[in-house]
């Protein structure tokens, strides 16, 4: 049968959390290309945290180090508690301690 065995998915809703902006803008860009929604680029933890509750996304990629009081990891466990939405997350750094964190 034509067709058999193709699964069709819908395109995600993903928020970006990148203070760097050229690196969000990027991910924007490769992302749309790709047929997925952004629904906010955030900052912070704070600005996440709000653009989550508001938008409710099925992804949010999320740098490890970001402005703020909070970084990423603090904010994806909040977003996780509160919203239970999943987290990848994206860094330049590789501190172990911080790759233990996440």
């Amino acid at each position: 049968m034509e067709g058999e065995g193709i699964i069709l998915m819908k395109p995600a809703e993903i928020l970006i959390v990148e203070d760097e902006r050229v690196v969000a803008m990027a991910l924007e860009d490769a992302l749309t290309a790709m047929g997925h929604h952004i629904s906010g680029i955030a900052n912070s933890g704070s600005q996440a945290l709000s653009l989550a509750a508001s938008g409710l996304p099925d992804l949010v990629l999320m740098d490890i180090k970001i402005k703020g009081a909070k970084d990423g990891v603090d904010t994806a466990q909040r977003l996780k508690e509160i919203h239970h939405i999943p987290v990848v997350f994206l860094t330049a750094y590789s501190d172990q301690d911080i790759i233990d964190r996440a």
